[in-house]
């Protein structure tokens, strides 16, 4: 038999990753026009496209010369803006946000039906 204690905390990291698997599927990502350096600052994510390199989203970007730097898996990455070929920032998406809550729903109340024919 197992013991409830050992089974909360897997069951709460479960839920934290089904909570974050969630709310990803809320947000799209939209073109972005890097300003100049003296404009506001720039959104806290960006996800950046050069040819002939993967894209990367980096993480609290900002501009010095010509050069988009930002955060990305622990490094510091730079991109030269005459050879940007796409930056997106992520936007909420109204409508991926009602399917994600409509699906989960009807996810919860499936399971739910399952169970309780399990149990008759």
């Amino acid at each position: 038999m197992q013991n409830p204690e050992r089974a909360t905390p897997f069951r709460l990291s479960s839920l934290r990753v089904g909570l974050v698997l969630l709310l990803m599927g809320c947000t799209r990502w939209e073109s972005y026009e890097v300003p100049p350096a003296p404009a506001p600052p720039l959104p806290s994510y960006l996800r950046v496209s050069a040819p002939g390199r993967s894209s990367a989203v980096l993480v609290h970007p900002f501009v010095r010369l010509d050069t988009l730097y930002g955060r990305s898996g622990g490094d510091t990455l730079g991109f030269a803006l005459p050879v940007v070929g796409q930056v997106e920032r992520p936007r909420l998406d109204g409508l991926r946000t009602a399917a994600v809550v409509v699906g989960s729903l009807g996810a919860w109340i499936g399971l739910g039906l399952v169970m309780a024919a399990r149990e008759d």
